[in-house]
């Protein structure tokens, strides 16, 4: 059973009006990859870094609040946003 951490942040939000201002997750598992996603409000965009082993980091920018989802499929873990 691969071994992997799951971790969601909120750097900042407003508890009297519900608004998160900022969002950091990051989710790894050891033996397949490791993605993490920040999100800014006052950007209003994701950035999602997403590195596999043996394979150079990716990077992209999307508008609003992405929410990255840890998914498995026969036993294989995987990740979507």
């Amino acid at each position: 059973m691969p071994k992997f951490k799951y971790r969601v942040r909120e750097l900042s939000g407003d508890e009297t009006e519900g608004e998160i201002k900022e969002l950091e997750q990051k989710i790894e598992s050891k033996e397949a990859f490791e993605i993490k996603a920040k999100y800014s409000r006052e950007k209003n965009e994701t950035e999602i870094k997403v590195k596999k082993n043996g394979e150079e980091e990716t990077k992209q920018t999307l508008s609003g609040l992405v929410i990255v989802k840890l998914t498995t499929k026969s036993g294989v873990l995987g990740f979507e946003y």
